[in-house]
């Protein structure tokens, strides 16, 4: 028997009770009846019967299990479900032997803790506060709320003093940010371009050149220290800088970026691994497509607003 620790995102990043989720769960494995499932269907579906423990109902529904290909030696397997509690709970192991009918390899894929969000919780909603007796002394209101008009034509009349200075400080600011990051995505690209010419230096040599190179693009564009971010943590190292408010679009353009590190770090620390006919280029252009979706600018309607 062999167990398999998966490399697992949670889409979305938070959960709430009765939300739709998908556990993402990816993991590389060089077994036949594997490759050989994937690679005659694009999705295979699998049943939820073949969790080697019960499920607890209580807690959560499995709405549906899909195994799909994200590269040589690699594969996904997408768990749909609905959490009906809040707190912490764990999948239990899935026979993914038993699943495809093969009954010679046994092979078990283990998950890590999932936690439920409470809204009333991250709200800390307290109890309502009595009512206090007012303050103020007879025949002082108008005093106040003259006092208070005066305030207010004052900050109208300072405000619009500083609009027009800060409306020009920030069109420059903006426009050296935008020639930083343009020039961040030239010089990757290039980066990228001088990996794909390479054929002198080894596979895993070139593969650790990838992740190099991604991680320093990564950490221009998002101000975060993606450089020193182990590939376990990319997802919530991207959710930490963008604080969840770019699109679901540019999201899962950092997943397929994401799930390069995991076959890149496969070829760098895997006896013998090696990048397979043609995989090279592939990655690189998959690289290359999911920048250019992060590069675009966002619609004002594609753009996440987070709750007052």
């Amino acid at each position: 028997m062999v167990s398999i620790q998966t490399q697992q995102i949670l889409i979305p990043k938070k959960v709430y009770i009765a939300d739709k989720a998908e556990l993402r769960c990816t993991f590389t494995t060089d077994t036949a009846f594997v490759r050989e499932t994937t690679q005659k269907n694009n999705v295979t579906n699998l049943s939820a019967s073949f969790f080697i423990h019960p499920l607890d109902s209580q807690k959560y529904e499995i709405n549906s299990l899909k195994l799909t290909n994200s590269g040589a030696n690699t594969y996904t397997l997408t768990i749909t479900f609905m959490p009906w509690q809040t707190g912490e709970f764990i999948f239990p192991d899935y026979d993914l032997s038993a699943a495809l009918n093969n009954e010679i390899d046994q092979i078990y894929l283990s998950f890590n803790s999932i936690t439920i969000n409470s809204l009333a919780e991250e709200n800390n909603i307290n109890s309502l506060q009595e009512s206090i007796s007012p303050l103020l002394l007879p025949g002082t209101t108008y005093k106040i709320y003259g006092g208070i008009a005066v305030l207010i034509v004052l900050l109208i009349f300072l405000i619009r003093l500083i609009v027009k200075h800060k409306a020009v400080e920030f069109f420059f600011k903006n426009k050296l940010l935008q020639y930083k990051y343009n020039k961040n995505k030239k010089l990757t690209i290039k980066k990228l371009e001088d990996v794909r010419q390479n054929n002198k230096d080894s596979d895993k040599i070139l593969a650790a050149s990838i992740q190099k190179i991604i991680r320093e693009y990564l950490e221009t564009r998002f101000g975060y220290p993606f450089t020193r971010t182990v590939t376990s943590e990319l997802m919530n190292s991207f959710y930490a800088s963008t604080q969840h408010l770019l699109s679901s679009v540019k999201e899962d353009a950092f997943i397929g970026i994401a799930e390069t590190f995991i076959r890149t770090d496969y070829i760098r620390y895997s006896d013998n691994a090696s990048f397979k006919n043609d995989e090279k280029n592939d990655l690189i252009n998959k690289l290359l497509r999911n920048i250019e979706i992060i590069e675009q600018n966002e619609k004002k309607e594609d753009i996440k607003t987070t709750d007052a």
